[in-house]
């Protein structure tokens, strides 16, 4: 058994109105205000978390001094550090972030790993820590996420939703577990060439469609927990999102969690992160089932990976 025994969220003390975020786009649709309406209410994000006081190294910093007040003695033995952001994420002014982590905290046993599957990849971490765990390869996993933008290099409206500053941090272990995660699998599908892409691009629509019928296939395979499962966490992306995947799916929309969608915006894999987080403070999650899922892309129309995990509150 394995799973979740460490999990917090960094959020910045300032947040904005949607509709200030969708004019400031340099996307020719935002400048149609009856558009702005139509997305904010189409997809129920009202304002979105912006990092305007610290920088990145000051937020990892945080994230770390808050783990090792009540877990000093762990560091020692986190064997893997996987990074979770895109290939330009790994810098910020000129120090490269997960090996920053291993000088400062004296991580020595820790050997960093980098995953850059962008909205999927603390899930698909999942996956490689059951192969090492179940191999006696690792003591103790840790995942540091990231997804803080430059405003004045970074576009925060992506067509299906608002991107939002956030930061997380997991640790994966056998025991003293918050989380068991008892199944775990990904799926990915792309394109070859940007020629092909460009006659051929996988539609949103069409990544849905691929994610419904996998997380189907996924729960079918679960047939003995299937009744047992009582939540449903996708990310933060919208809510037409998760609306039109439940369709597809035929799920109940309501067993969908949904209540961190109106503030924040989409905070790439550090949903994930935010949402596992919040449902642990919930009264009524002691010994719950739950499935969570995300889809993840690289080159956006070329490629997109769906992970999913099904977990045990403990």
């Amino acid at each position: 058994m394995f799973g979740i025994s460490y999990l917090d969220f960094y959020q910045p003390n300032e947040k904005e109105d949607t509709f200030s975020i969708l004019k400031k786009s340099k996307n020719e649709k935002t400048e149609n205000d009856e558009y702005c309406k139509f997305f904010i209410n189409q997809n129920k994000i009202y304002d979105v978390y912006v990092e305007r006081q610290r920088n990145v190294i000051e937020i990892v910093d945080g994230l770390f001094e808050k783990f090792l007040a009540k877990n000093s003695d762990m560091l020692e033995s986190i064997d893997y550090l996987f990074f979770c952001r895109n290939p330009y994420g790994m810098m910020y002014d000129g120090i490269n972030i997960p090996y920053y982590c291993i000088e400062k905290y004296n991580m020595t046993s820790a050997r960093v790993i980098n995953i850059f599957q962008e909205c999927s990849t603390t899930l698909q971490t999942f996956e490689f820590a059951k192969a090492l765990f179940e191999s006696k390869q690792a003591r103790r996993i840790m995942i540091l996420s990231l997804n803080i933008l430059d405003d004045e290099i970074d576009e925060r409206f992506i067509e299906t939703s608002i991107l939002g500053d956030g930061a997380g941090l997991m640790v994966l272990d056998c025991k003293d577990l918050k989380y068991e995660i008892i199944d775990c699998i990904s799926k990915s599908y792309g394109l070859y060439s940007h020629g092909i892409s460009e006659n051929r691009k996988y539609s949103p629509v069409e990544t849905i469609k691929r994610s419904a019928e996998q997380l189907k296939d996924f729960i079918n395979d679960n047939e003995e927990l299937k009744d047992k499962i009582q939540l449903i966490v996708p990310q933060n992306l919208s809510y037409s999102n998760a609306h039109l995947l439940s369709k597809f799916a035929a799920l109940d929309i309501n067993k969908f969690y949904l209540e961190n969608l109106e503030c924040g915006g989409h905070l790439a894999d550090v949903d994930t992160v935010r949402n596992l987080n919040d449902i642990l403070t919930k009264e009524y999650c002691k010994d719950m089932y739950l499935i969570t899922y995300s889809i993840g892309n690289m080159r956006p129309g070329m490629d997109f990976v769906f992970n999913v995990a099904l977990l045990r509150v403990i």
